[in-house]
């Protein structure tokens, strides 16, 4: 299935960078008028289902994994 089309715009922006602090998560997320764990759950269960892996590593800051996204559909 397609990621929810909420999570676009900020999985969009997410993929410009490879390392977001937690301030920078809490930011683009009350943009998006998201709250940073339901990105973070959205975004990483459809890249385990499209993928095979998270795309964001959540670890204090965010470590983004735009290379997944280029790896064949699993």
């Amino acid at each position: 299935p397609a990621l929810d089309a909420r999570y676009h715009a900020a999985l969009r922006e997410l993929l410009t960078r490879q390392v977001w602090t937690a301030a920078e998560v809490r930011a683009l997320a009350a943009r998006e008028k998201l709250m940073p764990g339901a990105i973070l759950e959205a975004v990483n269960a459809w890249s385990e289902e499209q993928f095979g892996d998270h795309v964001i590593e959540e670890a204090g800051d965010w470590r983004v994994h735009a290379g997944l996204l280029e790896r064949p559909t699993a």
